[in-house]
């Protein structure tokens, strides 16, 4: 009964509007306009009651302001609007080729009309992996706006999709421009900007049929072996030799470096830490460096951490991930080259197998500290968290991994057409104030991190850093670190130290040479000049823990 009844009210709805739409039409058949109801070109679709704003000037004060109006109707190929005019204090009627009026909007004196975006014929929906992108799908995506640096959940939909599926047509809000746009990512740029959290509120498909790829699993099983063969290898020559072979320290955790020490690579690649406290009471930063071979590749990795909240054991956090991440990247068996079209990028295998495990397993360790002391009566360890950002590089590939408000940078001293990168964060900007929004901890346990990746040239330099460092260079904001750190080493040195902190830090570099007996490389040259300029600040720099590394790529090491 009650689904005739429904069906019943739905015809009644569907006849009235239906009844209205005649209605409309009629009207503008007697007002001398066409009986269609939309219009299309130049790219642009024209729409009966669409609203728009135009920008006019006021008589006789030449003052600028939105003229709020909408088209009513066409006659021929002269668009028809109505909009409120100031001057005239009403609203009036106004009559316009569509070629002036989409030249209006090509113009920006028309504003809140877009251009339609090339769509798929019949394609509402398509299949990609583990998700069903359908038209109309909303979605959030954090932005940053430019000017500010601060980062905010732009609402969007799906519109369509281009080129048999392959592109994701969409369209957001954006308040850089303060209006709707139009973007067009390829679908797997699309995934992978959910993957890393950047787009969020899309669920992967309910209980997804995973086919096997065959070829994947048979290469996998056969690193495997060669693996346990090359340690079976390795194992029985030290014993036949009669030599105890020590294990291999693939990473290091530091919490206070002797001034900047220097990490060297199975490949004799060079990377510079430095940490120390600064004027704080306690460190609560950590660095984790290291390089492995991993299925025949030198896999390096770096790790700047920052315990979040002095009086909420930060430094606790930041140890827990800086063990949990080295953990992680000590016990990576394997890491599946990536087959192309099907399978998993590189930056996403990277994720799912060190980056992910090291962020729960730290978790796992700040939960039972925390159950530990909640029964001695304290519960602040429930709010113990921390921030990191990690760079994974593999040959000649760079895999960024933020999480929080840490600080990636990637820029070249050889290359001037290079643009200077710096990583993504979450923050959120409240009445002036900025607050992390992502970080590792008992109370947020779903976050990814964000991920990018950047193609090594020679010359190029990575670092990573957490904010004691960077807060310094961020005169223009944060998303000008690197061009800053750039900047700074770009200029030519001076030959004579301008400064104490300067002529300490280059006797201590002579010195280092002279006791390694080594030449002093071009990372820990980078590490010295940045070390020295947050130095020279004296009282205006940041007062907090200081971490950061620099890994300077000479193009040597072998190449994806």
């Amino acid at each position: 009964m009650s689904n005739r009844l429904g069906e019943f009210f739905r015809g009644i709805k569907t006849s009235a509007e239906k009844i209205k739409a005649s209605v409309e039409k009629a009207v503008r058949v007697v007002q001398g306009l066409d009986p269609d109801e939309s219009l299309h070109y130049g790219g642009y679709t024209l729409t009966v009651g669409q609203k728009f704003g135009m920008r006019r000037l006021i008589d006789g004060t030449g003052q600028q302001y939105i003229s709020e109006g909408k088209i009513v109707g066409f006659r021929k190929n002269d668009v028809v609007i109505e909009r409120y005019s100031l001057s005239e204090g009403r609203y009036i009627f106004e009559t316009s080729s569509i070629e002036e009026f989409v030249e209006m909007i090509k113009k920006g004196e028309i504003i809140g009309i877009y251009e339609d975006p090339n769509l798929a014929e019949g394609l509402d929906s398509v299949k990609y992996g583990e998700y069903t992108f359908k038209v109309g799908q909303t979605f959030k995506m954090w932005r940053e706006i430019i000017s500010t640096g601060e980062t905010y959940l732009s609402s969007g939909e799906i519109v369509g999709f281009q080129k048999n599926g392959t592109i994701v047509v969409t369209k957001r809000y954006s308040f850089s421009n303060g209006r709707y746009i139009f973007e067009e990512p390829s679908i797997e740029e699309f995934v992978r900007m959910i993957e890393s959290g950047q787009i969020i509120e899309i669920p992967k498909d309910p209980n997804p049929a995973e086919p096997i790829d065959e070829e994947r699993v048979a290469r996998e099983e056969d690193q495997r072996r060669i693996n346990e063969i090359r340690r079976s290898i390795r194992d029985s020559i030290g014993a036949e030799a009669g030599v105890e072979t020590p294990p291999t320290e693939t990473s290091k955790i530091y919490d206070k470096t002797k001034g900047i020490e220097v990490y060297t690579t199975l490949d004799g690649e060079a990377i510079a830490c430095y940490t120390s406290k600064y004027k704080r009471e306690r460190q609560e930063d950590r660095a984790v460096v290291g390089a492995r071979e991993i299925g025949g590749r030198v896999v390096k990795l770096m790790c700047a951490i920052d315990g979040v909240g002095g009086s909420f054991h930060g430094d606790f956090a930041a140890q827990a991930f800086a063990e949990s991440i080295q953990e992680a990247f000590n016990e990576l068996e394997n890491l599946p080259v990536s087959s192309g079209q099907g399978s998993l990028p590189e930056w996403e295998i990277i994720q799912d197998s060190l980056i992910i495990p090291a962020m729960n397993k730290a978790r796992k360790k700040i939960e039972a500290k925390a159950l530990e002391a909640k029964k001695q009566g304290d519960s602040s360890y429930e709010k113990s968290s921390c921030v990191f950002t990690a760079v994974v590089i593999v040959g000649n590939k760079a895999y960024f991994y933020t999480v929080g408000d840490s600080i990636g940078t990637y820029f070249s001293l050889r290359d001037k057409t290079v643009t200077p990168y710096t990583t993504r964060v979450n923050v959120r900007i409240v009445d002036g104030q900025e607050y992390v929004s992502g970080y590792v901890g008992l109370g947020l346990k779903d976050i990814k991190p964000l991920a990018d990746e950047r193609t090594l040239e020679p010359g190029d330099v990575v670092g990573v850093f957490t904010d004691g460092i960077t807060d310094n260079f961020r005169q223009r904001g944060r998303r000008s670190i690197s061009e800053s750190i750039h900047a700074l080493l770009s200029r030519e040195e001076p030959k004579i130290p301008t400064n104490i902190h300067d002529l300490w830090l280059r006797l201590e570099e002579k010195l280092y040479s002279l006791r390694t007996q080594r030449e002093v490389t071009p990372s820990r040259k980078i590490a010295r000049r940045i070390l020295g300029y947050v130095k020279s600040l004296g009282k205006k720099a940041k007062e907090d823990n200081q971490t950061f590394m620099v890994y300077y790529h000479s193009g040597q090491p072998q190449t994806n």
